[in-house]
């Protein structure tokens, strides 16, 4: 309709404003507020935005599924390195949340979890603990969610010592 494109600046709090929702709605409703913000400040068709949006999709799926290509050929079932089980649990987390699909729930939890226990390692631990919360969520019976829920409340206990003890080595603990 003639009016003309928002600034670099515009268009930034048009993205921060719509990952913002994505954070805090369901089913990504920011993608679909930003399509409505470019078309209230822009004049841009809704049927557009929605066709960016969908190519961004596309993308993300095609990078995650590179990645995981590429972190398999360090064999994360057996890798004693806790950065590649961390980012392997990180790829599939993303997967599973753009697909929904529970098998990659399934290796992100199994990724993070072989990642902390090797190390007490607070990232992958503290991971692991949401990502247990989640599949309770999900999960088929009410045994499997109440079992994931106590091992993610015990999980998330460890990696608060873990952290605990790490800030008294640093002298940053505040006793």
């Amino acid at each position: 309709d003639g009016r003309p494109m928002p600034s670099a600046l515009g268009l930034t709090r048009i993205m921060y404003v719509a990952w913002f929702a994505n954070c805090v709605t369901v089913a990504r409703l920011g993608d679909a507020y930003r399509g409505y913000l470019l078309k209230r400040e822009a004049g841009v068709s809704f049927a557009v935005t929605l066709g960016t949006v969908f190519a961004e999709r596309l993308l993300d799926l095609v990078g995650l599924a590179e990645a995981r290509d590429l972190l398999a050929t360090l064999n994360p079932a057996t890798s004693n390195d806790t950065e590649t089980l961390g980012l392997w649990g990180a790829v599939h987390k993303r997967l599973f949340e753009e697909t929904g699909e529970a098998p990659h729930l399934d290796e992100a939890v199994r990724g993070y979890e072989r990642g902390f226990h090797l190390r007490n390692d607070y990232y992958n631990g503290i991971n692991f603990a949401y990502l247990l919360n989640v599949r309770a969520a999900h999960a088929q019976s009410r045994a499997e969610a109440i079992a994931d829920f106590v091992q993610a409340e015990r999980v998330r206990r460890e990696v608060v010592s873990i952290c605990e003890s790490e800030l008294k080595v640093e002298g940053l603990s505040p006793e």
